[in-house]
């Protein structure tokens, strides 16, 4: 994304709060974008979180985006969104979704 977003070159003073597993920081690609970041004068800090969500804060996001379709991921039960959400997208692992 780096160099697409951003021509190899990070804004002045960038900062990236890292949201994953930390030990992903010592993967090559990582150890080369904190480093642009700090040559940028940024810095990069990791947060944690946990990844899970309560239905009712979920329910609250959706309504807040409004989103033109909803394709649920990392999920045991996408079904579960329809009828609460519309629309609603289920898709098979490796199926592919055109986004126009």
């Amino acid at each position: 994304m780096i160099d697409d977003d951003f021509g190899r070159r990070m804004p002045e003073h960038a900062r990236c709060l890292f949201s994953g597993w930390e030990k992903y920081l010592d993967q090559p690609d990582w150890i080369d974008a904190r480093s642009m970041i700090e040559t940028a004068g940024g810095d990069l800090i990791p947060v944690h979180t946990s990844g899970h969500i309560f239905v009712q804060d979920i329910a609250e996001f959706v309504r807040r985006v409004n989103p033109r379709l909803l394709v649920p991921i990392h999920t045991r039960t996408p079904e579960a969104f329809q009828g609460v959400f519309a629309p609603v997208r289920v898709l098979s692992d490796g199926e592919p979704l055109e986004v126009t």
